[in-house]
């Protein structure tokens, strides 16, 4: 199959965005991207095509380093610091939209953050939606902790950092009230006025549509539904709801995207084309083809710009005026040639767009259709017609959703089934009748409010029957849950997708593409059952991984054999505003550590079942996020200390308790002193001791010195996880074992507060390594300078989650040990 010239460019040019995305050093990457590019261009050995490719794609290296070099951690003013407790006051002016969800809302804020600082620095401003309107253009003053985008720092994690460069944004502030000085305010006329912005009037347009159909809206779903897919406004949109599209395989009609550009654009054309040939003395002196594309073109950016110029719209945009640019010159443009240059423009300037989910299924979607279904002869009976656009339909729907199903699965670990079929509806319904006949009635009520009214009332009609339709769906079918594909996986994926387009197009004959497919479909069993089944039954060493979860604990023991263990699970230990939340949010953002930490490690690892879940306490910290891993994943066994009678849990803890048992897992109380043996493993439960040989709490102590402790041994070497010990229990554990707690690699107490890691319980265990687990800039000071000076002060090398984030301890039957972490 021969690529067509432009979008082989863009391939090349992808490569090298690939080739040099490292953003801990990019100026190694640009310089060895320079260098490369000259030698591609004198080489002698490539053909002249090859050639050409190479240097397309070393130049797309280059723009890459560039990018990452205009990211870099900018220098501060000494007046401000940043991921620490000091909150800071910030002047500077709104770039770019304002996006609006339904509590937050967010934007880039350009600052010099004083007079010392270094050129403008780009930060992303999150604030709640109290306070006053802001337009893009103005200049605000906002106070908050300034802190680098980091995110969870654990493979298969989101990288914050990534999608802070997405937008832009070197540094992070979450708007918060100081004393009695409120989170935000936009400078009064004697400040500075408001700087002349694009994107000023277009969201003042969407403001005044959103508030239209917001008016007339027969419901809350249906109102913030047709806001959305009209005109791109999502702060009305429910998360549950938004969910309910997702699980339905129809999110996309929720984004303003391609599609919806492209019906702008044809009803523009068609409807000025029609009119201007309809007067013969304008035909006469203009095609009508010319006149309607320079009609169309400022119309689609127009609408471009109006619902926030999200990826998938700006692709649209520019193949749609490349599109309008050959008609209006009677030439047609095909469209793998538009998408080769759109991808070309964009990563241009962008070039980390590339690892955008919006980026890769827009083109993916569309350079799947265009290539597979391309043009068809057209029926000539009117039912013909109507019984073709059906297939055309159903076989867009189709290659739609194969096209984008590993995509969705790399980057949300899940793939909605009900797609293919629901979006046999929810896309004629969305483009041929909400959003053409919502937008039409937005333009006429601004002229005739009573027509115009009731062309917005059928569209948020249709838009109800939308969110009938997706809820019906989303309850019937099912969501898989997938784990991200490899690179061989999606090697396998790209070698179906290949068989797929090349019958389709009649370039291969159906039994060479069906070998081909079938190596594929072979490629992706072989690596999910090596990786599943394989690998981890024949697993002979011990892998430890302290997971980063902010401010609490999460560990990771997969065992020899295959079995794996979680100590703790993360959490939320105070939930933000949690006074104005309702109890199934504040649950929901309690849970997020578990959810966007745990339970991506466990995908990435190919994790679908834990044999033993350790709470090691009933603190928020280590079993809120527990609620997200165990619908996730099966659980075998939990184990718990047994609470004193007379000292009930918390009531969140009770429940958590009873959903796993709803879910199959026994709740032990697991014996003292006994090891459980996997292989060359063996993992002992130390604590507590409270009349008898079974982990139960003393009544006399708190929960932390209640905490579960455990000892794992592996070929000579230990590992002690000793929870939220504090000095009582330290005291009891050494005057039992002494020496026995002498372990290579400790958990350290507490996240390493004061109250903790006495000089007697250093002193037993001694390790090499000791690991805090604890959040960046936390509101207690995790850990205490004195306990990790007395630590290192014992031999032990201190690694810290909030830093290096996650750290993996790796041991061999023969006593080997490999201690790693995701950042120096």
């Amino acid at each position: 199959m021969r690529i067509p010239r432009l979008p082989m460019w863009a391939l090349a040019f992808a490569a090298g965005v690939l080739l040099a995305d490292d953003p801990h050093d990019p100026g190694r990457a640009a310089a060895l991207a320079a260098s490369a590019a000259v030698w591609a261009a004198c080489a002698d050995g490539l053909g002249p095509r090859l050639r050409l490719l190479a240097v397309v794609a070393l130049v797309g290296a280059l723009r890459t380093s560039l990018a990452w070099l205009d990211l870099r951690p900018p220098v501060l003013p000494p007046a401000f610091s940043v991921d620490d407790r000091t909150p800071e006051s910030v002047t500077g002016v709104i770039t770019g939209t304002v996006e609006h969800g339904p509590e937050r809302r967010s934007f880039l804020l350009s600052s010099r953050l004083g007079a010392g600082g270094s050129g403008r620095v780009g930060i992303w401003v999150v604030a709640d939606r109290t306070g006053p309107m802001l337009w893009p253009g103005d200049r605000v003053r906002v106070r908050g902790r300034l802190r680098r985008p980091r995110g969870y720092r654990v493979p298969g994690a989101l990288d914050r950092a990534r999608l802070a460069a997405l937008r832009g944004a070197q540094l992070e502030l979450q708007a918060e009230r100081i004393e009695r000085i409120g989170p935000l305010e936009r400078l009064g006329p004697d400040e500075p006025e408001p700087t002349w912005n694009p994107w000023r009037f277009p969201a003042r347009l969407q403001a005044w549509a959103s508030a239209r159909l917001a008016a007339r809206a027969p419901d809350p779903a249906a109102g913030a539904t047709a806001r959305a897919m009209i005109i791109g406004d999502r702060g009305g949109l429910d998360p549950d709801l938004a969910q309910r599209f997702r699980d339905a395989g129809v999110a996309h009609v929720l984004a303003v995207s391609g599609l919806h550009l492209a019906v702008v654009a044809l009803l523009v054309f068609a409807a000025v084309r029609r009119g201007w040939a309809a007067v013969p003395a304008l035909a006469a002196r203009v095609e009508p083809a010319l006149a309607a594309a320079v009609a169309a073109a400022p119309a689609a950016v127009g609408f471009t710009m109006i619902t926030g110029a999200r990826t998938s719209t700006v692709r649209a945009l520019v193949v749609v005026l490349i599109v309008l640019g050959g008609l209006a010159c009677t030439r047609r443009a095909r469209i793998v040639d538009a998408l080769g240059a759109a991808a070309l423009i964009l990563l241009w300037f962008q070039p980390l767009s590339l690892f955008d989910p919006g980026f890769q299924l827009s083109f993916a979607a569309t350079a799947t259709l265009a290539l597979a279904l391309g043009a068809r002869p057209r029926p000539l009976t009117r039912a013909g017609r109507a019984l073709g656009r059906l297939r055309q339909l159903a076989a867009a729907s189709l290659w739609s959703a194969l096209a984008t199903a590993p995509l969705t699965a790399l980057s949300f670990g899940a793939v909605a089934t009900g797609g293919v079929v629901a979006n046999l509806v929810a896309v004629p319904l969305t483009e041929l009748v909400i959003v053409p006949i919502g937008l039409a009635g937005l333009c006429l009520s601004a002229l005739w409010e009573y027509g115009g009214g009731l062309a917005l009332d059928l569209a948020l009609t249709a838009a109800g029957w939308m969110v009938a339709i997706t809820e019906a769906v989303a309850a019937r079918a099912p969501v898989l849950a997938v784990p991200p594909p490899t690179g061989v996986d999606l090697a396998g994926c790209a070698l179906i997708w290949v068989a797929a387009v090349a019958a389709a197009r009649g370039l291969w004959r159906r039994r060479a593409a069906a070998v081909v497919a079938a190596a594929g479909v072979l490629v992706i069993v072989g690596t999910h059952l090596y990786l599943t089944w394989m690998e981890p039954s024949a697993r002979a060493l011990t892998r430890v991984t302290f997971l980063d979860v902010g401010q609490g604990d999460a560990a990771v023991l997969e065992l020899p054999g295959g079995a794996v263990w979680l100590v703790d699970g993360g959490g939320l230990p105070f939930v933000p505003h949690a006074d104005r939340l309702a109890p199934a949010e504040r649950r929901r953002l309690a849970q997020l550590p578990g959810a966007r930490s745990v339970v991506p490690f466990l995908a990435a690892r190919r994790i679908d079942r834990v044999d033993v879940v350790v709470i090691s306490h009933p603190h928020p910290d280590h079993y809120e996020g527990l609620r997200a891993v165990v619908r996730a994943v099966d659980v075998g066994a939990v184990w718990v200390p047994r609470p004193p009678p007379e000292r009930a849990p918390a009531r969140s803890y009770r429940q958590l308790l009873d959903e796993l048992r709803a879910r199959g897992a026994a709740v032990v109380h697991p014996p003292l002193d006994l090891p459980h043996t996997y292989g060359a493993a063996r993992v002992t439960a130390l604590g507590p001791r409270y009349l008898g040989t079974t982990a139960a709490s003393d009544p006399v102590m708190g929960a932390n010195d209640n905490s579960l402790v455990l000892q794992l041994d592996v070929g000579g070497r230990r590992v002690l996880l000793a929870g939220d010990v504090e000095h009582e229990a330290e005291e009891l554990l050494v005057a039992r074992h002494g020496r026995g707690l002498g372990a290579d690699v400790v958990k350290v107490p507490h996240h390493g507060s004061a109250t903790s890691s006495t000089a007697a319980f250093v002193a037993a265990t001694a390790p090499a390594w000791a690991v805090v687990s604890c959040g960046p800039a936390n509101r207690f000071g995790f850990p205490s300078e004195t306990v990790v000076a007395r630590w290192r002060a014992a031999g032990a090398t201190v690694l810290r989650t909030d830093r290096h984030g996650a750290v993996t301890v790796e041991l061999e039957p023969d006593g080997t040990m490999r201690v790693e972490t995701i950042d120096p």
